[in-house]
């Protein structure tokens, strides 16, 4: 992989020499080598500090283009002639990102990874199906959802196969909403000999029932169920209406 990109002036790497400086002649260039780089000063304007700083390790030559007033260096070429894909991609992962603040840069770095993948995949996706959501003017929104929902289904698959304890009722409606196929293995009635007691029922009355509710998995007796093919407890319906 090879890089070509602009560089900040108050880094300390660079040299004294590669910084602006009124001597300097406008248009003027300035090389440096090292191993396989390259680091370009060069004075576009003729002012104190506004020299352009680029490095880069494709673009390795010196030469200059002097057909131009402005004599600009082939690296700088390079640069102007590639940066729209890349100012492009920037803009387009900013618009729906995963970045968050954070302190810890290779988290960062892994999540500006998902936003470049994410278009990618997009860019791909709608290359070989240019008819996915034609009409659609949020096309690549449409198209993060389904892979988000398809990246989390099996692991959100394998949460409602196992233990449920400590989640909440939100967390365990948007797990049966995800995989409603798993409801239909869930069996709606209790395989142990001594029937739970009720979840909404008071404690004190101590009431059994051999039912549970089809998206909390509760204990529910028939006054606190409602049945439409599935048995659904009044929270549960509540919510999804």
């Amino acid at each position: 992989m090879t890089i070509t990109g602009t560089l900040r002036s108050n880094k300390r790497e660079i040299l004294l020499e590669f910084l602006g400086d009124k001597s300097k002649e406008i248009y003027s260039s300035m090389f440096g080598y090292k191993e396989e780089m390259l680091i370009t000063s060069y004075v576009q304007k003729k002012k104190i500090n506004k020299v352009v700083l680029l490095l880069s390790t494709e673009i390795c030559s010196d030469e200059v283009d002097m057909s131009s007033e402005k004599r600009n260096p082939e690296v700088i070429l390079h640069y102007n002639k590639t940066k729209g894909a890349v100012d492009a991609g920037d803009q387009m992962t900013r618009e729906y990102t995963c970045v968050r603040s954070t302190r810890r840069w290779p988290f960062r770095l892994f999540m500006e990874i998902l936003d470049t993948a994410a278009l990618n995949a997009f860019i791909i996706y709608t290359e070989k199906y240019p008819d996915f959501v034609k009409n659609s003017r949020s096309k690549r929104k449409v198209f993060l959802r389904e892979l988000s929902i398809g990246l989390a289904k099996n692991q959100v698959a394998r949460r409602q196969q196992g233990s449920k304890v400590g989640l909440q009722k939100p967390v365990q409606y948007a797990i049966n909403l995800l995989c409603p196929q798993q409801l239909e293995e869930t069996p709606t009635t209790s395989n142990t000999n001594t029937p739970p007691r009720c979840n909404f029922c008071p404690r004190s009355l101590d009431k059994k029932t051999k039912f549970f509710c089809t998206t909390c998995r509760k204990a529910v007796r028939v006054t606190h169920r409602r049945e439409n093919k599935r048995i659904y407890c009044e929270e549960c319906l509540r919510h999804q209406q």
